[in-house]
């Protein structure tokens, strides 16, 4: 069987070098001159007949899953896409738009990277409750973990579901026989694609490509949907891994492997280590494309940056390689290096490489000079000006330059500037008799009027009309409280709109606190302390207020008490 697999993709390959050489040898169109040989209007890859490989065919048959036996009605039917097999004995999932084509609780991001089937994957098993509340246990097909079989042991012995069970060794993985094997020694790549449900529920991982040298090691685990990863059992080995990450998205990932035998059949999932997670992991797979690293088109790269004289981009390196290099579809004359200055050039570019009698094709990469633009606002003092690339401006108003950056890249700035107009402000401040009133380089002591000159947060000449007036404020030295109605208490007199009192404690002349009075109206005291009235003497008080303006003072002396 594999004999005549083997000899059935060698025959694709050889029509395709077939294909290649008509191309390039035979055909009217000569596809790397740069010229209309056949003249048909179309020119090198722009012309049907300059057919050149973009993607290899795939040593995995059905790659992306779109050949069917059946269409899926439910979870664990993987049995429906044609030549696929189910590795493990926990099963994958298969979507296919002809009937399942999505899961409530772990919906696909769209669009799939390839035709209407991708398969879906666990990394371990975590529900806890096999009740009603479990939304992935169904009693009814006992699909809720991927499998359709609810008879055989749970791993511990015992007998029944294993659903309401945290199994974290319920790794899911899907599987081929190779059209053809991997030979020892030779270096072969997959690129495949991965989905994620959520940052939640698809958290990063690693993904192994694994291999065996016999298909007949397929499926493995066989009765024990704990088994794990392959290499749990015998005959296997890991290829390769890559860690994938992602969010509400699909990924294209490689693996690279230069297995040690020849490998005919492989498996590809989850990396062995068991997790401990609050939810069940899960994720998609698409596209899986297995053959010689030789025969995927090269990455294209930059060196430097776009805006550069210098700037160029480079092909993959390949061994004993050939390229061409082609702008907007038209071969470059004498471009036949790995790196390919770009000169400044607008386009599409891709890269031609020749390998043995193979011929791929990179996909296109598009080269526009960048041109950055930037919207500011300046604000400049009265009197001044603004040099603006070649202008010298004195206006307000919007005005337009194109500049080149570090990088020399365009830079189109888009400006608008106000020139402020020089003013007077005003300005009426209060201070306490005795006290120093300061405002920049000038100092006050007494109240008056000045026109001062002051420099603005902008950096402006400010000019400021100031009148400065001592707060109305008297608090009095001495107080008789004898009910006779004249200065029996103790408070601060003043307009009410100058001063507010938050207040006001009195000590005897030993630094006890006699009195105190805070958020309560009236603010005054009459004399008398815890005890009753208190006797002649002298009493320091202090007195917290807010000022009229906002600023808050605390104010201390000493006043008289006479009976």
């Amino acid at each position: 069987m594999f004999a005549r697999i083997f000899i059935s993709l060698l025959t694709s390959a050889l029509i395709v070098v077939s294909t290649y050489h008509n191309v390039f040898a035979v055909s009217g169109e000569i596809c790397d001159n740069g010229t209309d040989d056949d003249g048909d209007g179309l020119i090198d890859l722009n012309d049907p007949d300059c057919e050149c490989l973009t993607t290899p065919i795939s040593h995995i048959p059905n790659p992306s899953f779109e050949e069917i036996t059946c269409c899926p009605s439910g979870n664990s039917q993987l049995h429906c896409a044609g030549t696929w097999i189910q590795a493990s004995e926990a099963t994958t999932d298969y979507y296919h738009r002809c009937g399942y084509f999505m899961r409530e609780q772990f919906p696909v991001p769209l669009p799939i990277p390839d035709g209407d089937a991708y398969i879906g994957f666990r990394n371990g098993y975590f529900s806890r409750d096999n009740s009603n509340n479990n939304p992935e246990y169904n009693p009814a097909n006992n699909s809720g973990g991927s499998s359709g079989n609810n008879s055989g042991n749970n791993s511990d012995g015992s007998s029944g579901s294993p659903f309401g069970k945290s199994n974290p060794s319920w790794k899911e993985y899907t599987g081929a026989c190779l059209l053809a094997p991997l030979e020892a020694g030779n270096q072969y790549t997959i690129e495949f694609y991965i989905g994620f449900v959520s940052q939640q529920i698809s958290p990063p991982m690693n993904v192994v490509l694994y291999g065996t040298t016999d298909c007949d090691n397929l499926p493995f685990g066989l009765g024990n949907r704990e088994f794990g990863c392959p290499t749990n059992g015998s005959g296997w080995q890991a290829l390769g891994q890559v860690h994938v990450n992602g969010n509400r998205n699909w990924k294209q990932y490689k693996i690279t492997t230069t297995p040690r035998s020849n490998i005919t059949a492989i498996a590809i999932g989850p990396d062995c280590p068991v997790l401990d997670l609050d939810v069940n992991p899960y994720y998609f797979l698409d596209h899986l494309i297995l053959a010689d690293s030789k025969l995927f088109a090269p990455d294209i790269e930059e060196i430097g940056h776009p805006c550069q004289p210098d700037f160029s981009i480079t092909a993959s390196e390949r061994k004993n390689a050939s390229y061409q290099w082609y702008r907007d579809g038209i071969a470059i004359s004498g471009a036949v290096e790995r790196e390919l200055k770009i000169n400044g050039r607008e386009g599409n570019y891709q890269v031609q490489m020749r390998l043995d009698s193979n011929c791929v094709l990179s996909e296109p990469y598009s080269y526009i000079v960048p041109v950055l633009e930037n919207e500011i606002r300046i604000v400049v003092c009265p009197g001044e000006t603004l040099v603006f690339g070649d202008l010298v401006l004195s206006q307000s108003g919007y005005y337009s330059h194109v500049f080149q950056s570090q990088y020399d890249c365009d830079s189109i700035v888009d400006l608008e500037l106000v020139i402020l107009e020089e003013k007077v402000d005003s300005a009426k401040e209060y201070f306490f008799e005795g006290e120093t009133y300061q405002v920049g380089p000038y100092r006050f002591g007494s109240p008056g009027t000045a026109n001062l000159t002051l420099t603005s947060s902008l950096g402006c000449d400010s000019l400021v009309h100031l009148t400065l007036e001592e707060y109305s404020l008297n608090v009095p030295n001495a107080f008789s409280p004898n009910g006779d109605g004249v200065n029996d208490y103790f408070t601060v007199y003043g307009r009410e709109d100058f001063i507010v009192i938050r207040a006001m404690r009195i000590f005897d002349r030993w630094g006890n606190r006699v009195y105190e009075q805070k958020n309560d109206e009236p603010f005054r005291w009459d004399g008398t302390g815890s005890g009753g009235a208190l006797d002649s003497g002298t009493y320091a008080y202090t007195l917290d207020l807010i000022l009229h303006d906002g600023k808050r003072k605390m104010i201390q002396g000493d006043v008289t008490l006479l009976r």
